[in-house]
């Protein structure tokens, strides 16, 4: 991967500067990775723009889909039922083929939620294919009793790379990593960020290596990681993956 490093006066490239100078690094024709999910890239612009017009909030409307619910006049059991969910990710699986995904942080049930794919079509709408924190959908206990690398209690945030799943596990005071992204219920995170194993979910008297409350994750174009810590005022960035516990 070449990283582009500038500043007033200085340009600095990893691996050469060649390939950024003879390409626009703003030409999604020439470089489609530019557009993200919901985007596509204008041929006549080189620009990336939403792949569809944004609804007229002006004229009231029901939503053209639900996730998390059978139909827009149900509200239903765990299987399909959500509880303050918090945190929505559309993503691609790499160790899938790319393959578009869904996953919903259900704060409330004590769950994430993953959908193999994205239920934007009423016509494909079904329940999420897999569930962590929880053994099944028929269950939502903070921690299922016992604290450890398979359970959560109030997840809040999501973010992927699309090779790792990661979980601001924001009650347990830490940030759950899923290396690959899990295809199966229950699954154990394979490394923690903000405690010093699996194990815990010690309350910190000070910021340093810790998290209180990790209500935001977010990975930018880079691969840069940042976390919202609003226990501690703050957002963490990461250039590089922080040194992080693994699962004993």
């Amino acid at each position: 991967m070449r990283r582009v490093f500038a500043s007033i006066g200085l340009l600095i490239c990893a691996g050469g500067c060649d390939s950024f100078f003879t390409a626009n690094p703003n030409n999604c024709v020439a470089n489609p990775k530019l557009c993200d999910v919901g985007s596509v890239c204008n041929a006549e612009t080189k620009h990336c723009e939403p792949a569809a017009a944004p609804p007229d909030l002006a004229t009231p409307q029901f939503a053209s889909f639900v996730i998390g619910q059978p139909d827009g006049e149900t509200v239903q059991n765990l299987l399909w039922g959500l509880s303050r969910p918090t945190g929505v990710l559309l993503f691609r699986d790499q160790g899938a083929g790319g393959q578009r995904k869904l996953a919903v942080a259900d704060t409330g049930n004590n769950r994430v939620l993953i959908w193999n794919q994205g239920p934007t079509d009423p016509a494909a709408r079904k329940p999420p294919d897999v569930v962590l924190g929880q053994t099944d959908f028929t269950t939502n206990v903070s921690n299922f009793g016992v604290l450890g690398p398979k359970t959560m209690s109030g997840p809040s945030s999501l973010a992927s790379d699309g090779a790792r799943l990661f979980v601001g596990d924001e009650a347990n005071r830490r940030v759950l990593v899923f290396d690959p992204i899990p295809t199966s219920h229950f699954s154990p995170a394979t490394a923690v960020w903000g405690q010093t194993d699996l194990a815990k979910n010690t309350r910190a008297t000070t910021p340093t290596a810790s998290v209180l409350n990790a209500t935001n994750l977010f990975i930018d174009k880079l691969g840069q990681l940042f976390i919202g810590d609003t226990g501690f005022a703050r957002v963490l960035g990461f250039s590089t993956y922080p040194k992080l516990p693994t699962a004993m």
